[in-house]
């Protein structure tokens, strides 16, 4: 890539990215000091919306256990392949949960609201719970995850 042709850049901040120090942003302004820089508006509005949610309990408290739940599920391949199972053909699957973007923790959160994926999961948790195989702390996560959906 010629550089020199390089008019700005957009990027989301991160450390090794935006650092005026020893990030990306510092390595271009070397070659091309006219290079503008411009922080990702989308990205933005996602931390602003990801801090503003921080206080509203509910919404803090439900992003928390959907992110739980999911990571429950997905972390281990029989897991993810058991609650497949429960699924129907033309249920969305459940997408991972995304820390650092807001739009896709809303993506999620859509896909567990479908009705076949509440359910499924519900299922799968209550299964998980009463496992006899599972080991213990798999069953009181599983029964804790339960109980919290189940209220939703």
């Amino acid at each position: 890539m010629d550089i020199s042709k390089l008019c700005g850049k957009c990027v989301d901040g991160t450390a090794n990215i935006g650092r005026d120090i020893s990030g990306l942003q510092k390595r271009i302004r070397q070659d091309e000091p006219t290079a503008l820089y411009i922080h990702c508006r989308p990205h933005t509005v996602s931390l602003v919306v990801q801090d503003a949610m921080k206080g509203v309990l509910p919404v803090k408290n439900f992003l928390g256990i959907l992110k739980e739940a999911i990571k429950f599920i997905r972390d281990f391949l029989k897991r993810l392949a058991q609650f497949e199972e429960l699924l129907t053909d033309d249920s969305p699957d459940l997408m991972p949960f995304c820390l650092k973007m807001w739009l896709l923790r809303i993506k999620s959160a859509k896909r567990m609201y479908n009705k076949t994926v509440y359910n499924s999961c519900l299922n799968f948790f209550e299964e998980k719970r009463d496992d006899r195989e599972s080991d213990i702390s798999a069953c009181a996560k599983a029964a804790g995850l339960f109980k919290r959906i189940d209220s939703f």
